[in-house]
């Protein structure tokens, strides 16, 4: 190890034996407060093409060199500088950067330029899952942030991004800024062939179906071969996408069974039972939806995707992010490349993102008006600090486990292998994974957790966990409960298709902890499903013994028992007339 740590440390050493500056260019820059500070290479080094030009560079470099030392597989970095009306657009766009249009992104948009004016106080960085990963860096930032922004993001963010499960499970970091360019083009050639009015109400359907449009358990079909990848673009982009709009409720019923029974031709019988991703659901199957709209559907439904993994992963990802930032930026100051006043303003900004709020605690600010007022600042559990806390109780475990630890952690505790530790957490679990397996009572007892039970016919809460051994167990599985998104988010799957009488969609909820679907948001919500889908749309909500709890429909006239009756007695007389 010492012998690995000297060559990386030559390495550096080496690298910036080429530059006027030497060692203290960084430093330098620092003290100018400018990370656009002069990178002026020695005589006999400027023709080297290899050697770094500007300091962005040069600082990305000798990260990628105290990386390599922490075994750390990342995809290749892209760069960019942008400025805080920028940051603004790309947060409205949840950090995509390829925008796409629709009301929803302009609302954002200006509700983030609101809150900015408001509150001038934006993210460091934004980072983007793709291959090679794109880093957005505050033109505003000074030389130590722009580097801390690096480490955790180009470095942090980007191997997390590659390692973990989750993500390489769900989604394809190689092709999704085609994706999304593809996505915009074509949303662009929809609006301009059949207006704005039909390619919104698409859109806003596509909205309206938020968690009921991506795979959770299963893995989308990946593309292998750049071959396939061409035929399935050159499918989607013929004229035959390109067909008639939307038809609105106002068609007569024989333009429906000609509709229907047309598309209905060489189409296999519906594989409905137990599909998850109910949009993509509809766009497959619906009858009466033109292929235009399908494809919308279809390319919505994949950057939902893209982004599933990352609700499961906020604590771990930004606990592993964070606790890489905050190596790098170490080594960097026992290097000497760093001097002790930037250092300390470095973990003095890591410890406000790790610093983790009383409940009851406020903050004072200035109102529009001038004067000064409080406002709570407690917002639920940081995920930066929880995260950071684990990993860096995994080292601690690692390397000096107490008695407790040994109970608790037998597999790894006390191995030396602290960083190939923190490594296989990080990569082989999302949030409520890895709190179940790794919180351990030490990290419970510094955030000085506790449990209640929330019964809401009583007055009082009732503490249901202490700081025992049977109150740990206890904590760390409401904890990880909490985090359990699948959990937090109404399950929805396509039950049954009446295709033989009334061609009504049947959804069915699956209620968890009595939780059940707003009665106020479930009919527009159905109202949209209605429209797309061209027939009655209905949700069942059952229980654990699949019990039914309630029926919501899309329409108030439909009649939802006669329609399963008669769709029973269809299907008793088919199997007759075999």
């Amino acid at each position: 190890m010492s012998e690995e740590k000297k060559n990386y440390k030559e390495q550096i050493a080496e690298l910036l034996s080429h530059y006027e500056d030497g060692e203290q260019i960084f430093i330098n820059a620092y003290k100018a407060k400018n990370w656009k500070y002069p990178v002026n290479l020695k005589e006999e080094s400027k023709g080297d093409p290899s050697l770094p030009r500007t300091w962005i560079d040069l600082s990305v470099k000798v990260i990628s060199i105290i990386v390599s030392e922490y075994g750390l597989d990342c995809y290749d970095n892209e760069i960019q500088i942008i400025t805080a009306e920028q940051m603004n657009e790309a947060l409205a766009n949840v950090g995509l950067p390829v925008s796409i249009p629709h009301w929803e992104n302009g609302v954002k948009s200006l509700a983030q330029k609101r809150e900015y004016e408001e509150n001038p106080h934006l993210p460091f960085e934004i980072v983007i899952n793709s291959n090679p990963s794109i880093a957005y860096l505050m033109e505003d930032n000074p030389p130590w942030m722009q580097q801390l922004v690096i480490a955790h993001a180009c470095y942090g963010h980007n191997a997390f991004f590659k390692n973990n499960y989750m993500f390489k499970d769900h989604t394809d970091a190689n092709t999704i800024i085609d994706d999304l360019i593809r996505f915009r083009d074509f949303i662009y050639e929809c609006e301009t062939k059949y207006g704005w009015q039909e390619v919104e109400t698409v859109m806003d359907f596509c909205s309206a179906m938020r968690f009921m449009d991506v795979y959770r358990d299963i893995r989308p079909k990946q593309y292998q071969t750049t071959e396939e990848q061409k035929t399935l673009k050159q499918e989607r982009v013929q004229d035959k996408i390109f067909e008639k709009p939307i038809k609105k409720f106002g068609i007569s019923k024989s333009e429906l069974n000609s509709e229907f029974n047309e598309s209905a031709q060489g189409r296999p019988e519906y594989a409905h039972r137990d599909n998850e991703n109910v949009l993509m659901f509809i766009a497959d199957n619906a009858p009466h939806v033109p292929n235009w709209a399908r494809e919308i559907m279809r390319m919505r439904s994949k950057i939902s995707q893209y982004f599933w993994p990352q609700m499961h992963t906020k604590v771990f990802n930004e606990g592993f992010a964070s606790y890489t930032h905050y190596l790098i930026m170490t080594d960097l100051h026992e290097m000497k490349l760093m001097d002790d006043g930037t250092y300390l303003q470095f973990t003095k900004s890591h410890g406000g993102v790790l610093y983790q709020p009383e409940f009851d605690e406020t903050r004072k600010f200035r109102a529009p008006d001038g004067s000064i007022k409080e406002r709570p600042i407690y917002n639920g559990i940081n995920p930066y600090a929880l995260g950071f806390a684990i990993f860096d109780d995994i080292k601690r475990i690692s390397m000096e486990p107490t008695a407790e630890d040994k109970k608790w952690f037998p597999e790894f505790a006390g191995n030396g292998k602290w960083w190939e530790n923190i490594k296989y957490a990080a990569f082989h679990h999302n949030d409520h994974e890895g709190i179940t397996q790794y919180l351990s009572p030490k990290v419970m007892r510094d955030f000085k957790f506790f449990a209640t039970i929330d019964d809401k016919s009583e007055q009082s809460y009732e503490i249901g966990a202490i700081h025992d051994r049977d109150g740990y167990e206890n904590l760390r599985r409401a904890l990880a409960k909490d985090n359990k998104i699948t959990d937090m988010l109404p399950e929805i799957r396509v039950h049954d298709c009446h295709e033989r009488t009334d061609r009504a969609l049947i959804l069915r909820h699956y209620v968890r902890n009595g939780k059940v679907l707003d009665d106020v948001v479930t009919p527009d919500v159905l109202m949209y499903m209605h429209q797309l889908w061209g027939h009655p749309v209905v949700i069942e909500s059952v229980d654990e013994d699949g019990e039914i709890l309630d029926v919501i429909t899309s329409s108030r006239d439909y009649d939802y028992e006669r329609s399963c009756m008669e769709e029973d007695v269809s299907h008793y007389f088919s199997v007759l007339k075999m």
